[in-house]
């Protein structure tokens, strides 16, 4: 096929169940997540095996990510990441909601990830849609530790008094690399960007069971491995200022992903000035397109669009509100 028939994908969300989900994506981003009881995670770009985003409009409907690439190559991934033996979309992009607090967990990195031949390592970023009073999130250790000393911690069930727990409030990003223990605590509404892994190693759960009255399964030594002791400092929060309009706002820049934030209030016109990359928009609020190639794409709050990066060019334009974007690129 012509790379021409590519214009700005939208995708279908896809939905988890999770123990400590809540109602915020319904509430908030306004996506029927039915007949689930809840909605813990919304997948909104993947082409992770477990499951891949499924385009929902214009010419190329209903195929999937991992189709598309494997049609058109480096048109619509771009060669900074693509190559033909390894042609996995590298991110994954969802939205979490927290109704309780996550387990206590860690990711693997690259190298990690390498030698126990799974998908890849995990370094994420979280930015916060919507926060209760009193949010907070577990960022780190308060203090170094040796793997003796946390095993302590650990045996003694005292690794509660070494966590770092960080307040956030709507507006807050924090960047969370493989190797840092963390957790998202109650009343969180957060857009995550990662590498494209789902490979979670759990340390603690809060003594939880399932509704089986099971416990989910604890990965102890496989942390252990993950766990990156010789460089473990908490994060610092990033707040950008989201007021000003139709300029990129930088939020998070890492080896693996970069973003910003946009709010748009007129039309934008932008080339692909990304070092020959995709981009992914993520809109958090309001509702506009974007167009290319001569299709018209609308993007809501709580979803996200791809554009190839084999495009000239794209527009945006908010057509209820501002318009509020995550841009994310390689």
């Amino acid at each position: 096929m012509e790379n021409s028939i590519l214009y700005p994908l939208p995708f279908a969300p896809i939905f988890k169940d999770k123990i400590w989900g809540g109602d915020k994506i319904k509430t908030v981003l306004y996506k029927d997540f039915s007949p689930l009881r809840n909605c813990g995670e919304m997948w909104v770009l993947s082409g992770h095996n477990d499951d891949v985003s499924v385009v929902s409009d214009g010419p190329l409907a209903e195929n999937d990510l991992n189709e598309l690439i494997g049609i058109f190559f480096d048109d619509l991934m771009g060669s900074k990441r693509f190559s033909e033996d390894n042609p996995r979309f590298p991110l994954l992009v969802k939205i979490i909601n927290t109704n309780s607090w996550l387990s206590i967990q860690v990711h693997p990195d690259d190298a990690l990830a390498a030698k126990l031949e799974i998908d890849s390592g995990k370094d994420e970023m979280w930015y916060v849609l919507d926060a209760a009073p009193k949010a907070k999130i577990i960022a780190g250790f308060k203090k170094e530790l040796t793997l003796q000393e946390y095993k302590k911690h650990v045996s003694n069930n005292t690794l509660e008094e070494v966590l770092n727990y960080v307040n956030v409030r709507k507006g807050d990003a924090v960047f969370i690399p493989a190797g840092m223990v963390h957790a998202l605590g109650p009343g969180l509404l957060v857009a995550e960007i990662q590498q494209s892994s789902d490979t979670t190693y759990r340390i603690y759960d809060w003594n939880r069971v399932d509704e089986n009255g099971n416990p989910r399964e604890l990965h102890q030594f496989m942390a252990e491995r993950a766990i990156n002791f010789s460089d473990n400092k908490p994060p610092v929060l990033v707040h950008p200022n989201t007021d000003i309009e139709n300029k990129r706002i930088r939020l998070i820049n890492s080896d693996n992903f970069n973003t910003n934030i946009i709010r748009v209030t007129r039309r934008l016109d932008f080339t692909l000035d990304t070092e020959d990359t995709f981009i992914a928009l993520l809109a958090f609020d309001g509702e506009g397109t974007v167009s290319s190639n001569g299709v018209t794409t609308v993007i809501r709050r709580g979803e996200a669009v791809l554009i190839p990066a084999s495009l000239d060019g794209y527009s945006i334009e908010n057509t209820e509100g501002d318009l509020m974007l995550i841009e994310i690129y390689l």
